[in-house]
C-alpha cells in the first residue's frame, strides 16, 4: 500500500486589497489514514499557516511559534525572552483585563499554555469547536497589539521568580546549571535562561518595561513567526478568520538569531563534569559535540546510529552492562542543535556496582562504538527502522489537537512545508559514508563525561542554583584506557527483527457499541470489543491478574513492586526488538495486583502476550538482580521526601484517604527485612490465589480474543490455583462536622498547601457538582492567587476523585507565603466567590455546562485512548459503559439554584476538608491575628487520630 496521499492547495488571491497573496502551489504529503484537509497560506505580513480542516473534531487548537528564545536575551536580561511569554497573557488593546483570554478559554471547554525553549517560543491552546473564531481573535491580539499594562510587570517578575524558587532543588535544573558553565562562554546556551528578581530587576536608568518592549518589537517579528490552526471549519473559513486576524501582526523584516560558533570548545575536551543532586540519584553521560542534523531530516543518520548504541536486545551494549550489573538504564540520541553544532548523547542509569566503575561502563561503550565502525552499519538495521517508519506513517493515528498545532508549529521552521506531516517518519536514503562521518566524533578525545551522584566531590558552586560541581580534564591514563578498545566477544551488533509485522490486514467485522463479556467463569472474565475506526490494524490486550494479598501489607506491596520489575527486567532483551517493531506492553503493580497491556499492530500480539505469562510465572529471581532492584526501590522511597512541595501535599492526601495505600516510611521499614527467599516465597502466594479479568479491543476477532483467554488460563489458572473474589480499594470518608490538617516537615524554601474537600456520596449527581466546582474555580483561583496575589507560580483548583469518590483540591506552592496566608486566601476565594456565583448570568453558567459537557464527551483521537475508558469502567463494573451518559444527564439538569445551594452548604460546612501543608523557609508569618489563626479550624491529624474510624468508608 502506498503510503503517500497527495494534497494540493491553492493559495488564492482574494477580493480585498489587505489580503493580496502570491499564488503558489504546495504539495503536502499525507498519511492515507488522515481523512484531515490541510492548507498552506503565506499572509501578506510573510507570516506562514498550516490550515487543517477536520470536520469530526470536537477541539480546535491554534499555536502560534516564534524562532525566538532564551538564546536571545539581552546580555544582562537573563529571562527575559520567558518573561516576554508570561506578560503576552496579560491584556491587549483590543481585550485589556489580563483574565480575558484565560477565562474565555476557561469557559469554552479549552485549556492553554506556553513554552520558551532556547530557539523557540511557543503559544497554544484549544477549545470546543464551536468557539475558535473568537478564541482566534483574543489569541491574535497578543501578536498583534499587546499592553504589557505596567501594573503586571512586578507581579509577573514575582511569578517568573516563583518558577525559578519552585525548581531550585530539582536535579535536573542542578545538573542543566553546572554543563552551561561547561559550554563555550561566548555561546548564548552558557546564560540562565529562566530568570528571577535579580536579572529582571529596572536598573542603570532602563525600566524592565521598557527593555522588555523594546525586545518585543526587535524579535516578534510575523516573518519569524509560524502559525498552526485546526477546526472544524472548512479551508476558506479558517483561512478567512486567519487572513483578518494575523495579517496585523507586524513584519519588522527581522533576521532569526544564528548561533554559528561551537558549543564546546575543543580545548576543553576531553573532560569530566560531576555533579552532586539533591536526591540520590547515580547517572553517567556521554556528551559528544557533532555537526548539526536539522537539515538531514529526510535520512536521519544520528537516528539510525542512535537505535544501535540505544538497543537492548540480546548482545547489545546495554544487555552486557546489564549482566555486569554495572546500568539499570541507557538512552542515546541527538540533544540540543542549534543549526551549527548539536550534542550526541549517551546516558546510563547507574547501580552502586556500576558508579564504582564508571569507567569500565565508559570503556565499554566506546567498544561497542567501535564495533559498529568495524562492522558498518549493515544496510538490514536501515531498511528495518524505515520499513517501522513507514508503517507508523502510514497508520498514523490522530494526537490531541492541542499538542498536534504545538508540534507542526515549531516544526515549520525547520522542515520543508510539503514535509511537515511526514518530517519525523521520513528515511530516504541509506548514507554509510555519513554514518561513519557521524561515528567518527564519537570519540574518547571528543567527548565530555557527566557523573550525577551524591558521592562525587565537587569544588564549585553554580551561581544561580547552588548546584555543587566540580569540572576537569580527562587523566591521560583514562584516555588511554578509553581508546584501547579490544573486541569483546560479548558485544553484536542485532539480530534480524523477529517482530516486525508481515500481516497488516484490516479485519472486517461488525461494528461494536460497546465490549461485550465473551467468557465468564470462576476466577476469570474477558470482555471483547472489535474497533477498526481508527483505520489501523492495531488492537489492545489489558489483562490484570488481582491477588489478595498484593497490596494488604506495606510490605507486600514492596514485595508485589519488586517482583514486577523483576519480571520486567527477565523480559526487556526479548521484549525490546518488540517494541522496536511498533508492539509496545506495560508491566505494573498496583492495589489489587499485577496488570499487563499490550498495544500495537495486531498480528504477534499473543505471542508477545504468551512470553510475558511464562515469565510471570517461571521468572528465575537471581539474588543479584533483587539486590539492585532493591537497592533501586530504597533510593526512590528515600526521594520521595525529595520531590517538590506541593506534589508531596497532594501525595500525603492520597495516602491518608485511600485504602490499602503504605506511606514510603512503612515501605522503607518493610524493605529493610526482605531478602530474595522472601520474595519467592511471596510470588507463591501471589499466584495462588488469584482472579483475572481481560479486555481485548481493537483490530481483533472473537475467535482471536478467545485464543487469549485459552493463553492466559493456561498459563496462570492450573488445578492448584484458588479463584477468589478481589476487591476494589478503599476511601476514607471525612466527617461532616471535623476537618483535619496535617503538617510536613519538607526541606524546600518553598510553601507547600494542598486544601481537600470530599464530597458526601459517590452519586452521580455528587460527582457532577464536584465536576463543576472544578471548572469555576479553576480560573478565577488561578487569577487571584497567582496572577492578582502573586503568591505562587504553582496554582491549581483540580477535580481529585479517589475511585468516583467525588473532591476538589487547591494546590499551591509558594516561595513567599506562609500556609496561613494560603489558607486564609483560599477561604476568603471562596466564600467571595458565593457573591459572583449568585449573580453569574445565566448564559455564562450555561457555558460553563456546555464546557464540563464537551470535555466529558471529548472525542477519543486513537483506539489507546477508547480502550482505557472500557477498561476503566470494567474496573468499577459498570458493565453497561454509561458512565459518561450518567454524568451527562446530571450536567443538563443542573440548575443555577441547585447548584448554589451546593455550594453554600459546601463552603458553610465544619467538615469534609484536609488540609496538608509544609511551612517554606523562605515564608514569613503575617502579624495579622485572623491570618495566623486561619489553621485553628482543623484538627490535627496525627498518629492519635484515624480518620478511618470516625466514619463507615465509602463503598
Amino acid at each position: 500500500m502506498s503510503i503517500r496521499n497527495k494534497v494540493r492547495s491553492l493559495v488564492f488571491i482574494t477580493g480585498f486589497a489587505l489580503f493580496f497573496q502570491n499564488v503558489f502551489a504546495t504539495e503536502i504529503t499525507q498519511s492515507p489514514n488522515d481523512s484531515r484537509q490541510y492548507k498552506s497560506i503565506t499572509l501578506p505580513n510573510e507570516l506562514e499557516v498550516l490550515l487543517i480542516s477536520d470536520k469530526n473534531s470536537d477541539k480546535a487548537a491554534a499555536s502560534l511559534d516564534v524562532k525566538i528564545g532564551s538564546g536571545s536575551d539581552p546580555k544582562g536580561y537573563e529571562g527575559l525572552a520567558h518573561f516576554l511569554e508570561h506578560m503576552l497573557f496579560l491584556g491587549t488593546k483590543k481585550y485589556p483585563e489580563a483574565g480575558s483570554y484565560q477565562a474565555y478559554i476557561n469557559k469554552h471547554g479549552g485549556s492553554h499554555n506556553a513554552y520558551t525553549s532556547f530557539e523557540n517560543t511557543n503559544y497554544f491552546f484549544d477549545i470546543n469547536a464551536d468557539s475558535l473564531e473568537p478564541a482566534l481573535d483574543r489569541f491574535s491580539q497578543q501578536f498583534v497589539a499587546p499592553t504589557f499594562t505596567a501594573k503586571y510587570v512586578t507581579r509577573e517578575i514575582n511569578a517568573v521568580h516563583s518558577e525559578y524558587s519552585a525548581k531550585l532543588k530539582d536535579d535536573s535544573r542542578l545538573y542543566f546549571s553546572a554543563f552551561k558553565q561547561t559550554i563555550n562562554p561566548a555561546h548564548p546556551y552558557h546564560n540562565f535562561a529562566v530568570g528571577n528578581l535579580t536579572t529582571l530587576s529596572t536598573r542603570d536608568d532602563k525600566d524592565i518595561r521598557n527593555v522588555l518592549i523594546e525586545f518585543y518589537k526587535k524579535n516578534y517579528s510575523a516573518n519569524q513567526m509560524k502559525l498552526v490552526v485546526l477546526g472544524k471549519e472548512p479551508i476558506h473559513q479558517l483561512e478567512a478568520w486567519v487572513s483578518s486576524k494575523f495579517s496585523a501582526i507586524p513584519n519588522n523584516k527581522t533576521q532569526g538569531p544564528k548561533f554559528d560558533m561551537p558549543m564546546l570548545l575543543e580545548h576543553s575536551l576531553p573532560s569530566l563534569l560531576e555533579v552532586s543532586p539533591t536526591m540520590d540519584k547515580r547517572t553517567l553521560s556521554l556528551v559528544f559535540p557533532i555537526p548539526s542534523t536539522k537539515k538531514q531530516y529526510r535520512n536521519k543518520p544520528t537516528y539510525v546510529i542512535s537505535n544501535l548504541i540505544g538497543h537492548e536486545g540480546k548482545g547489545s551494549l546495554f544487555a552486557s552492562l546489564k549482566k555486569q550489573g554495572l546500568v539499570e538504564s541507557l538512552s542515546a540520541g541527538t540533544g540540543i542543535d542549534t543549526g551549527w553544532d548539536a550534542m550526541f548523547n549517551i546516558s546510563f542509569r547507574l547501580t552502586q556496582k556500576g558508579l564504582s566503575n564508571w569507567e569500565a561502563v565508559v570503556a565499554e561503550t566506546f567498544s561497542y562504538i567501535a564495533l559498529i565502525k568495524s562492522e558498518g552499519i549493515n544496510k538490514r538495521y536501515f531498511d528495518e527502522q524505515k520499513s517501522m517508519l513507514n508503517l507508523a506513517f502510514e497508520f498514523s493515528e490522530k494526537s490531541e489537537p492541542i499538542h498536534y498545532v504545538s508540534s507542526l508549529a515549531s516544526t515549520l521552521h525547520e522542515v520543508d512545508t510539503t514535509d511537515i506531516l511526514q518530517a519525523n517518519y521520513l528515511m530516504d536514503t541509506f548514507e554509510p559514508k555519513r554514518y561513519k562521518a557521524f561515528l567518527d566524533q564519537l570519540n574518547p578525545n571528543n567527548v565530555q563525561i557527566s557523573i550525577m551522584s551524591k558521592s562525587v566531590v565537587t569544588d564549585k558552586k553554580t551561581k544561580w542554583y547552588d548546584a555543587p560541581y566540580s569540572y576537569k580534564r580527562l587523566s591521560p591514563e583514562q584516555i588511554k584506557l578509553f581508546t584501547t578498545t579490544a573486541k569483546r566477544e560479548n558485544l553484536k551488533l542485532p539480530d534480524v527483527n523477529d517482530f516486525i509485522p508481515d500481516n497488516i490486514d484490516i479485519i472486517s467485522s461488525t461494528p461494536m457499541p460497546k465490549p461485550e463479556l465473551l467468557e465468564k467463569s470462576e476466577g476469570f472474565s474477558l470482555w471483547h470489543y472489535y474497533d477498526t475506526s481508527f483505520g489501523t490494524p492495531k488492537s489492545n490486550i489489558y489483562v490484570n491478574l488481582r491477588s489478595p494479598v498484593a497490596n494488604n501489607t506495606a510490605e507486600h506491596a514492596v514485595l508485589n513492586s519488586l517482583f514486577t520489575s523483576m519480571v520486567q527486567d527477565e523480559l526487556n532483551e526479548y521484549t525490546y526488538p518488540a517494541y522496536l517493531a511498533g508492539l509496545n506492553y506495560d508491566l505494573y503493580s498496583h492495589i489489587r495486583g499485577i496488570s499487563i497491556k499490550i498495544g500495537g499492530y495486531s498480528e504477534k500480539q499473543t505471542l508477545l502476550l504468551e512470553n510475558i505469562l511464562r515469565s510471570i510465572k517461571t521468572v528465575d529471581l537471581k539474588k543479584e538482580r533483587f539486590n539492585i532492584y532493591k537497592d533501586q526501590m530504597i533510593r526512590s522511597l528515600e526521594n520521595a521526601a525529595k520531590k517538590k512541595p506541593y506534589q508531596q501535599t497532594t501525595g500525603e492526601i492520597r495516602k491518608l484517604v485511600l485504602r490499602p495505600q503504605w506511606s514510603e516510611a512503612e515501605k522503607l521499614v518493610a524493605i529493610d527485612l526482605i531478602t530474595i527467599d522472601t520474595l519467592k516465597a511471596f510470588k507463591q502466594r501471589l499466584l495462588s490465589k488469584v482472579e483475572i479479568v481481560a479486555l481485548s479491543s481493537g483490530n481483533i476477532s472473537r475467535a482471536g480474543s478467545l485464543n487469549i483467554a485459552s493463553i492466559v488460563q493456561s498459563w496462570m489458572l492450573n488445578k492448584e490455583t484458588q479463584k477468589v473474589n478481589v476487591e476494589r480499594g478503599e476511601v476514607a470518608r471525612l466527617p461532616l462536622n471535623q476537618s483535619f490538617s496535617v503538617e510536613l516537615n519538607i526541606d524546600h524554601p518553598d510553601t507547600g498547601y494542598t486544601l481537600y474537600i470530599q464530597g458526601k456520596d459517590k452519586s452521580y449527581q455528587e460527582q457532577v457538582n464536584f465536576l463543576f466546582l472544578s471548572q469555576i474555580l479553576s480560573s478565577p483561583y488561578y487569577e487571584r492567587v497567582r496572577t492578582e496575589n502573586q503568591l505562587g507560580y504553582i496554582v491549581f483548583a483540580t477535580n481529585y476523585s479517589f475511585l468516583e469518590v467525588p473532591a476538589i483540591a487547591f494546590i499551591v506552592q509558594s516561595p513567599n507565603a506562609s500556609a496561613n496566608q494560603l489558607e486564609t486566601e483560599t477561604q476568603a476565594f471562596l466564600h467571595d466567590y458565593t457573591t459572583q456565583l449568585a449573580s453569574m448570568p445565566l448564559k455564562d453558567f450555561n457555558q460553563h455546562k456546555a464546557a464540563l459537557l464537551s470535555r466529558l464527551f471529548e472525542k477519543e483521537n486513537n483506539l489507546g485512548q477508547k480502550s482505557d475508558r472500557f477498561w476503566r469502567e470494567i474496573d468499577r463494573e459498570n458493565i453497561s459503559f454509561d458512565t459518561r451518559e450518567k454524568l451527562s444527564k446530571e450536567i443538563n439538569s443542573l440548575s443555577p439554584e441547585t447548584f448554589n445551594q451546593f455550594y453554600a452548604s459546601l463552603i458553610q460546612s465544619s467538615g469534609k476538608k484536609l488540609l496538608v501543608f509544609s511551612s517554606g523557609k523562605n515564608s514569613k508569618e503575617s502579624t495579622n491575628n485572623e491570618k495566623q489563626e486561619a489553621l485553628d479550624r482543623y484538627l490535627t491529624l496525627d498518629s492519635n487520630t484515624d480518620i478511618w474510624s470516625l466514619e463507615t468508608p465509602f463503598k
